[in-house]
């Protein structure tokens, strides 16, 4: 049916029907009510005493706490959802970076190529022209090289001992670096190595510590309960009992006075029997309601505190859940920020890959320049076989003139001199290769054995850090053990604490069997004795009838008053603890409500180091970036000043141009060594870099430990607050424990004196001293249940004063440790 714009439907709940309005469909509504049926009778079977206002009202409840539960759960996941969403954003920014940064890199390879073969291609044209000037000017070099020999050959003594000098102190300087930056990393790993060991030796003893303090209070949390459980329970079957003793006690008296009375008083007698049985059976009604009250409320109470604990362990696994989902998504976006490092070093590599193609190239114009060489070479030997053709034909005119003789003695002088000074040069040349090829060899055995030390180190290093990590597999897998271990012993404790309590309860319930029967039949006896008796009162019946009758009344009356101060001092300790443990739940509310400030919090603090490192990330990229571009324009630079430097001594001498090719091609070799060298250099300096990034992510998680504990201590500061009030309040208990004895001790002394003044009146004043004795006993039991119970309280008082110094402890040298690292 519908109305407007709602729906109007019939349902029938708990065997009423109700008519619904609403805007949703019809199957909905009628699901809705279903639900709310189903839930009421399953509570009805589970508490069949109560009724449907009730039973309405803890339907309410269990919906208003699903409610509760399914919307914190639907803001978690929407919270999960949105960090999911912006991490997503993040990782396709960070990727956007990369890709840039990558189109980067390629524009300036390309631009770097482009100027290198623009180079290439202005040295072989500056190399053709110098071969075109070479090869017109030899002849008039020939001339001059008698006179410039003596000077070049001494300017290339001084540059070969300048070069040799150069390249001694490249080499020590180089070494002395490389021994640095080898002592430097060695330092750091061991450094490192010893850090990650103390640190995952203080993480083990912290957890170990943590395992047993959880075991230690959930051991006496269960212990309180149990107690709490016990207690409840003694105090709910004394009342019974009480209350049943008393009963029995009214009615053996009520049977027993009307059996002495006469005929004359049946009638009356047995209407006051009634009167009196009625009023007994409403006492009884009226105990066992309130009891049966006091134990559906007990067992709310427990069911309740069952819930609280079960959605606690479900609050905690969850919370251990989420942490190690939050680790595991740490490591991979480790992992990820390692295979971008890798692919960024792939990517350099084959940069440097492309720049010894470059290299390639170079050598390549160098044996241009050789072959070009060459070629001057033959040019020169042709010019020097028709110089020795024009001596021949000199020699055969010497007779012509006696001038023409002396040029060609002048001119083969010219010549000798000119080989002798060619095969010294030679020998020099020969001798400079020698040592240069000595000192190469010296150079390789050199870094050999630095990159065998290196390697060795390395292979010691990766050794030591999977000692580490099976080291740490074993701890963990240990401290699992441990705890599955705790957990059995604490469920074998608490299954031997409940049999315990089970033995103790049905010591007690025999103990009092036992007790109930040693007063009936004290009761028999005192019953027979008045009988005996009865015979001799006779003539008294009369006055002692109206006086006991009075006593009577005054008793019941004074009974009535006690019972009704037991049952308002009950109840107020009932209250007193439902309001401890509602205020338990508030502080276990608010610190699930931290503990989820607190994930929060991580969360955002992870999001933070994220973006660093991504930062990180993208810096060491623009300055690997930059030190390449650097690497490219100082080789271009060398690469020029190299040009000039072959450009003039091909001006000055072949010779020297040769053997500065030479050194140019041993400097460049060299030179590629050494950015090998910086290389693997570098690679150390990434694989320190990545271990100093895991060792600030493990004090990080020291951090997050010192807040645990810190909110533990103020936890436990709590508890300790309310266990100090619960101290006040059962001394209060004493103290009106104190007074109800005194008050019961000036009744007792009262009826005695009453008994003294008055011997007519045994009979009576003695019911009323045992009545009054059973009370003092009772009281004065109860007095030392109160008792024990505060010196149990004090017991857990003083327990847990320890454990807070223990924690305060804990929590400075967690403190000393993290300002020493």
């Amino acid at each position: 049916m519908m109305d407007a714009d709602q729906t109007v439907v019939t349902v029938d709940i708990y065997g009423n029907q109700y008519k619904l309005k609403g805007h949703s469909n019809v199957e909905y509504m009628k699901r809705v009510a279903g639900t709310i049926d189903d839930t009421m009778k399953k509570l009805a079977k589970g508490y069949p005493r109560l009724d449907m206002p009730k039973l309405a009202v803890l339907a309410a409840v269990q919906f208003t706490e699903e409610v509760f539960r399914l919307r914190r759960e639907n803001d978690s996941l929407h919270d999960s959802e949105t960090k999911r969403i912006e991490l997503a954003d993040k990782l396709e920014r960070v990727m956007q970076r990369t890709s840039g940064l990558e189109e980067e890199l390629a524009a300036q390879r390309l631009q770097a190529k482009t100027d290198l073969e623009a180079a290439e291609a202005e040295y072989e044209a500056k190399l053709a022209a110098a071969v075109a000037d070479a090869a017109e000017e030899v002849a008039l070099k020939l001339a001059e090289a008698a006179e410039r020999f003596a000077a070049q050959q001494q300017a290339a003594e001084q540059l070969l001992a300048r070069e040799q000098a150069e390249a001694a102190e490249l080499l020590a300087a180089v070494e002395a670096e490389a021994a640095e930056r080898l002592a430097l990393a060695e330092a750091k790993a061991a450094e490192a190595l010893e850090r990650e060991r103390a640190e995952a030796a203080e993480r083990l003893a912290a957890a170990d510590a943590e395992a047993a303090k959880a075991a230690e209070r959930l051991a006496e949390m269960a212990k309180r309960l149990d107690a709490d459980k016990a207690e409840l329970s003694e105090l709910l079957k004394l009342q019974q009992t009480e209350a049943d003793e008393k009963l029995t006690e009214l009615e053996r008296g009520w049977n027993d006075k009307w059996e002495q009375r006469e005929l004359a008083w049946v009638a009356e007698a047995e209407a006051k029997n009634a009167e009196a049985k009625i009023l007994a059976e409403e006492s009884e009604q009226h105990l066992k309601a309130d009891f049966e009250r006091r134990r559906n409320g007990w067992l709310e109470e427990r069911t309740r505190l069952q819930n609280v604990a079960a959605s606690l362990q479900q609050g905690w696994d969850a919370d251990k859940a989420s942490f190690e989902q939050r680790i595991h998504a740490a490591d991979e976006h480790l992992m990820q920020a390692m295979e971008q490092e890798e692919s960024l070093r792939a990517s350099l590599q084959g940069l440097e890959q492309q720049n010894q193609e470059q290299a390639g190239l170079v050598a390549d114009a160098n044996a241009e320049i050789e072959q070009l060489q060459a070629k001057c070479v033959q040019s020169e030997e042709r010019v020097v076989s028709l110089e020795e053709l024009l001596a021949s034909a000199q020699e055969q005119e010497t007779a012509k003139t006696e001038r023409l003789a002396e040029v060609q003695a002048q001119l083969e002088q010219l010549l000798a001199d000119q080989e002798a000074a060619a095969a010294q040069a030679e020998a020099a040349r020969l001798e400079e290769v020698a040592e240069r090829a000595a000192q190469e060899l010296k150079y390789k055995e050199m870094i050999a054995e630095l990159e065998s030390r290196l390697a060795a180190q390395q292979m010691e290093q990766k050794e030591q850090l999977n000692s580490f990590e099976e080291k740490q597999l074993e701890l963990e897998l240990q401290l699992e053990e441990d705890r599955n271990k705790l957990e059995r012993q604490y469920a074998d404790l608490r299954e031997e604490q409940e049999r315990s309590n089970a033995d103790k309860l049905e010591e007690l319930h025999r103990s009092y069997r036992e007790q109930h029967t040693e007063l009936e039949q004290q009761l028999d006896d005192k019953e027979q004795a008045l009988r005996n008796e009865r015979l001799k009162h006779e003539t008294e019946r009369e006055q002692i009838e109206a006086n006991h009758q009075a006593k009577i009344a005054e008793l019941v009356r004074s009974h009535q008053e006690q019972n009704s101060l037991k049952d308002q001092q009950f109840q107020q300790l009932m209250e007193q603890q439902q309001l401890q443990q509602l205020e338990q739940y508030d502080s276990l509310e608010r610190r699930h409500k931290e503990l989820e400030r607190e994930l929060q919090a991580q969360q955002e603090a992870n999001e933070i180091q994220l973006a660093e490192l991504q930062l990180q990330l993208e810096q060491r990229l623009k300055e690997r970036a930059v030190e390449q571009e650097a690497l490219l324009e100082e080789a271009q630079l060398r690469h020029a000043e190299q040009q000039r430097k072959l450009q003039d001594k091909l001006e000055e001498l072949t010779a020297s141009i040769e053997n500065a090719e030479m050194r140019e091609l041993g400097q460049l070799d060299e030179l590629e060594k050494l950015q090998n060298r910086e290389q693997e250099i570098t690679g150390q300096l990434e694989l320190i870099a990545a271990r100093e990034r895991i060792a600030s992510q493990q004090l990080e998680v020291a951090t997050i430990r010192e807040r645990e504990l810190e909110e533990r201590i103020q936890a436990e500061q709590k508890q300790l607050e309310q266990l100090r009030q619960a101290a006040e309040q059962y001394t209060e208990l004493e103290q009106q424990r104190a007074s109800a004895e005194e008050q019961l001790r000036q009744q007792l002394e009262a009826a005695l004196s009453e008994a003294a003044a008055a011997a007519g009146m045994q009979e009576a004043n003695g019911e009323k001293i045992e009545l009054l004795m059973i009370e003092r006993n009772e009281a004065e039991a109860a007095a030392e249940r109160f008792r024990t119970e505060h010196e149990l309280l004090a017991e857990q008082h003083e327990k847990l004063v320890r454990e807070y110094r223990k924690l305060q402890t804990e929590y400075n040298e967690w403190i000393e440790l993290i300002e020493q690292s």
